[in-house]
């Protein structure tokens, strides 16, 4: 028998009855392609592996079992050991092994009869409840007899031939034989098996062996099988000629006897009396022609219950040949016939929980993977019939790896795969705990979106690719991944029309998940109405999402207007100086400060002298903003706070009027000190923001920066730092250039610097990038252009003694004549500073 690498539980997580299950599956699988390849003592040979095949089903039972008794391992571990040996018996029987002696024939049965029967009391000693219903039972004690009487009478004088393949109707007939010899596994009546009766039902493996011949011989003309498996299955549970009516000659639904004592389907006699009416004939019986005096219909209660119980027998009976087929077959012809029988029994709930209950589904999965496109495809059509409106088949799924396989499926070339597998990953989509199944497969989203999209070519496929992303947003996170994959629709529209829970997780989705700047365009224009409302929610968690979303999708310069027109800015101001909930845990002023920041930093067509800010008439440029921004700063805010509020200050200086304003509060209230200390603060955003915003007040108040900036602790040598990791930064490039553009005339500032050795500092860091010992960047021109600048303001207070003589003493001279014939920095420095 051709090798099938399935066993009958593809994960056995340590399981000792599992694994040894599995070996000897594998064993006696080897055994009977052995024997069918002998041809001295054929019968003998055959009706060894028949025994063991026989109990093969068994042994699959014993595997699934949840009541295993702590002999059960002991048993099977003597019996793998019994078929491993019978299993080197016949392979030294082999054709490939040469000439057998009749003496030695005859020791080699002895052996393999002793072995048969240690096998049998092996299965004689499970206990009864180890099995899961009494079909097994039985049928493990009928085999077990069967095998403690075996008896093999060698005939001798025999040669050893090589085994041809069949190709005629004789080799089939060898399968019939033994279809006629054998017992069947599964009685159809226990009774019978009790008393020991044999019958004329053929045993799985004849009928299993009689597929593998038939298939090769008709492999390419598409021939039927020896039988099919529901033929087996009746085998196993005979049916009865009363079962049938006499008309349809089917099995009934609805027994119902009739005056004359016959039997009929209730539909089938009903439209006969019909019929006879309209023909003005007298009624009588179709069978026997009895003229009938009454029309009266009597369910025939107990036939009806029997028909149901061998329904329910043959049905079961059919799911374990299905399955055994499935698990020690190789034929393509028979796991095709295997699978499809499965897809018809799987009618009701009932039918899935029997199949469940075999452990088929982690078999069937192996089987996705199988190398006949034709076989996968049926397997996975199997697989959606069986999750089909089914919870418990749906969860017994989510533990295997079939998710990923359908996943992967979705990729196919062939059209039949692809449509498999997205019915089947539809049908797990319709629960919603499997919806996180699905979405946690590495790259299914982006496959189901791709599909959903790009698709055009296989409509069906991208059709429910789309319903099973709508189903998936049942689990929020998913709605995530869509998003971060480029499909933002379900998160927008589970934002604008979800319930306050959804709208919550949809708004802190957005502040988290990266968006290019045309995602955050679009994201503005269908979202901002609906943020900013959130905004006003008394839900503290939902103003946070929608914080957090607002303060992303107001970074990207194009948005400013849009939000601006939302009425976002009235919001962000209110929230920043008069909202105050006693005891709210969330202090919006952070969130709100730097929205605020990105609208009028980015929005540079933004007028702060127009933009209204609330309903008193108060502008963005009006003393009411200043002074209170002003006012948050002087009272030594949160750092991440005063970098927004140094960044709203420094946008608003592009209105004169508020430049003027700011400069006012800032006099009036002593705040340049507050502004020079936030220069020391370890947060570099912080920093930048500061230096930028006073030397854009230099200008107006630069000997007042000057004079605080001496008398900061620390500076203003810090400004000079040193280059750490020898890269030029955008810090660097903005401290030298703020202390290049304060006033060059400011001669205690002049001092400070001389003070501090800036001047071998700065020439230090020329000869650094001479050197090529710094790493140049988009800030080194910016950069040595401040640099030249702090050394030109020297030139401009030579008057004093200390100044000169530093001038002499690094021969500056020389310094800017070589800088410029080189570089020629000295003439990007402001025109209206004095030359050397």
């Amino acid at each position: 028998m051709p090798n099938l690498a399935v066993a009958p539980a593809d994960v056995d997580n340590g399981n000792p009855i599992t694994s040894l299950g599995k070996s000897l599956l594998n064993s006696i699988s080897k055994i009977i392609a052995l024997v069918l390849s002998i041809e001295i003592e054929r019968e003998n040979f055959i009706e060894f592996g028949c025994y063991l095949y026989r109990a093969s089903p068994v042994i699959m039972e014993l595997m699934t079992s949840k009541n295993a008794t702590s002999n059960l391992t002991e048993i099977l571990q003597n019996l793998s050991k019994s078929v491993d040996l019978a299993k080197n018996l016949i392979s030294n029987c082999s054709p490939d092994a040469g000439p057998i002696g009749d003496s030695e024939l005859q020791s080699t049965f002895e052996q393999l009869e002793s072995m048969i029967r240690n096998i049998g009391e092996g299965l004689n000693l499970i206990p009864t409840s180890t099995y899961r219903d009494q079909y097994v039972d039985v049928a493990a004690k009928s085999i077990s007899r069967e095998m403690r009487e075996a008896q093999f009478q060698v005939n001798g004088d025999q040669t050893n031939k090589p085994h041809k393949e069949p190709e005629s109707e004789n080799n089939l007939s060898d399968v019939s034989m033994l279809v006629r010899r054998d017992t069947d596994l599964y009685p159809g009546r226990i009774e019978d098996s009790i008393e020991g009766s044999s019958t004329d039902m053929p045993r799985l493996v004849d009928f299993l062996r009689g597929i593998v011949y038939n298939s090769h011989e008709n492999s390419n003309t598409g021939g039927q099988s020896l039988k099919t498996l529901p033929q087996v299955a009746e085998y196993m549970e005979p049916l009865y000629d009363t079962f049938f009516c006499p008309l349809t000659k089917r099995v009934m639904e609805d027994p119902v006897t009739i005056e004359s004592g016959i039997t009929y389907e209730r539909r089938v006699i009903t439209e006969w009396f019909r019929k006879s009416e309209e023909g003005a004939e007298d009624i009588v019986c179709p069978m026997t022609g009895q003229r009938l005096l009454s029309r009266a219909l009597s369910t025939n209660i107990a036939l009806k219950t029997t028909i149901d119980e061998w329904k329910e027998r043959n049905e079961n009976a059919r799911i374990k040949v299905a399955c055994a087929a499935l698990t020690l077959g190789s034929s393509k012809s028979m796991i095709f016939e295997a699978l499809k029988d499965l897809q018809q029994l799987c009618r009701t709930s009932q039918s899935k929980a029997n199949v469940h209950n075999t452990g088929i589904v982690s078999i069937l999965v192996r089987y996705l993977e199988y190398q006949d496109r034709k076989i996968r495809h049926e397997t996975m059509e199997t697989l959606r019939v069986l999750v089909e409106d089914d919870e418990h088949g749906q969860e017994i799924i989510a533990n295997t790896n079939a998710i990923e396989t359908a996943m992967k499926m979705l990729s196919s070339d062939h059209h039949s795969e692809r449509h498999a597998a997205v019915s089947f990953l539809l049908e797990l989509s319709k629960s919603r705990t499997l919806c996180e199944r699905i979405g946690s497969v590495a790259g299914g989203i982006l496959m189901l979106i791709t599909m959903k999209l790009g698709d055009s070519a296989d409509a069906f496929t991208a059709e429910k690719a789309g319903e099973i992303l709508k189903n998936l947003e049942q689990y929020p996170e998913n709605i995530r991944f869509m998003a971060e994959n480029g499909l933002l629709e379900p998160l927008l529209r589970n934002l604008i029309e979800g319930s306050e829970e959804m709208q919550m997780e949809m708004g802190s989705y957005l502040g988290e998940i990266v968006l290019n700047d045309d995602t955050k365009l679009y994201v503005a224009e269908r979202a901002s109405a609906s943020l900013i409302k959130m905004v006003h929610s008394g839900n503290t968690l939902t103003r946070k999402s929608a914080f957090k979303a607002l303060t992303q999708i107001s970074s990207h310069r194009s948005n400013a207007k849009t939000l601006v027109e939302s009425g976002i800015v009235p919001i962000m101001i209110e929230e920043l100086f008069t909202r105050g909930i006693y005891n709210e845990p969330m202090n919006s002023d952070l969130e709100a400060a730097s929205i605020l920041a990105n609208i009028l930093e980015l929005g540079v067509i933004l007028d702060p002298d127009a933009l209204q800010v609330n309903s008193r008439g108060h502008r963005m440029a009006s003393d009411y903003v200043v002074y209170n921004i002003v006012h948050m700063l002087h009272n030594s805010s949160p750092e991440e706070l005063n970098t927004s509020l140094v960044r709203i200050l420094s946008s608003l200086t592009r209105s004169p009027d508020a430049t003027t304003r700011i400069v006012s509060v800032i006099k009036e209230n002593d705040m340049s000190h507050a502004l020079i200390e936030l220069l020391n603060s370890p947060k570099e955003e912080l920093n930048i923001a500061c230096a930028k915003l006073l030397t854009t007040l230099s200008p107006h108040i630069g000997h007042t920066i000057s004079d605080r900036l001496c008398r900061t602790r620390g500076q203003p040598e810090s400004l000079i730092e040193k280059l750490e990791r020898t890269q030029i930064t955008e810090k660097h490039a903005i401290f030298t250039n703020f202390l290049a553009k304060l006033p060059y005339q400011n001669l205690t500032l002049n001092l400070a610097l001389l003070e501090k050795n800036t001047v071998t500092t700065i020439l230090q860091r020329f000869n650094e990038v001479q050197r090529g010992e710094t790493r140049t960047s988009r800030f080194t021109r910016p950069y040595l252009e401040g640099l030249v600048g702090i050394l030109v303001r020297f030139t401009a207070t030579l008057y004093d003694p200390q100044i000169l003589k530093m001038a002499r003493a690094h021969n500056l001279t020389s310094v800017f004549t070589e800088l410029l014939i080189s570089k020629q920095e000295v003439m990007k420095c402001r025109d209206s500073q004095p030359s050397v």
